[in-house]
């Protein structure tokens, strides 16, 4: 006797350097994706979708950056000693705006603070100034880096489905694979 087992997926929205931009990633993790999770999931990028579509990841891959959930909606990323000498001074900025915009795409996620070792860690903004350490840091500090989205056509034809930009946004409820 064969057994189906159901494995439930939720989408999760990653962000994925495009030549010197950063570009939203859909993809499905297994739920619930936790935070730790979705950071490990960010530093494995890019997988073969993602890599089709150009883009790459300026994190290195053998990284272990802690995360826990904050209170009051804050998260706090602990990052190991020497990130930013193994990180091209280029793609600095880029690195922490794929953790922070990456974060805030999560429930209950709307700011970033970075440590070191558990002490506060300044970190660059999307326009390169240096936060204090400690600092939340939220999305707006990090927009002036992303791509926009492709724009959609105001009305769809009748019959012509959506179009791959409106599949590609939508965030479905975890859902199991059918």
């Amino acid at each position: 006797m064969v057994t189906a087992t159901t494995e439930l997926v939720e989408s999760v929205s990653l962000y994925l350097v495009s030549t010197d931009r950063l570009r939203l990633f859909n993809t499905t993790m297994r739920y619930p994706a936790g935070l730790p999770a979705v950071l490990v999931t960010l530093l494995d990028q890019p997988g073969p979708a993602a890599a089709g579509l150009g883009l790459r990841t300026a994190l290195p891959r053998d990284l272990r950056i802690g995360v826990r959930d904050g209170r009051n909606g804050i998260a706090t990323v602990d990052l190991p000693d020497g990130f930013f000498e193994r990180i091209a001074t280029f793609d600095q900025r880029l690195a922490v705006g794929q953790i922070v915009l990456t974060l805030v795409e999560r429930p209950g996620i709307g700011q970033v603070r970075f440590t070191r070792n558990g002490a506060p860690y300044p970190v660059p903004r999307g326009s390169g100034e240096l936060a204090r350490g400690g600092e939340a840091l939220s999305r707006l500090d990090y927009l002036t880096l992303v791509t926009a989205p492709p724009t959609e056509p105001a009305v769809t034809p009748v019959g012509a489905g959506p179009t791959p930009t409106t599949e590609a946004r939508q965030r479905p409820a975890a859902t199991a694979p059918r």
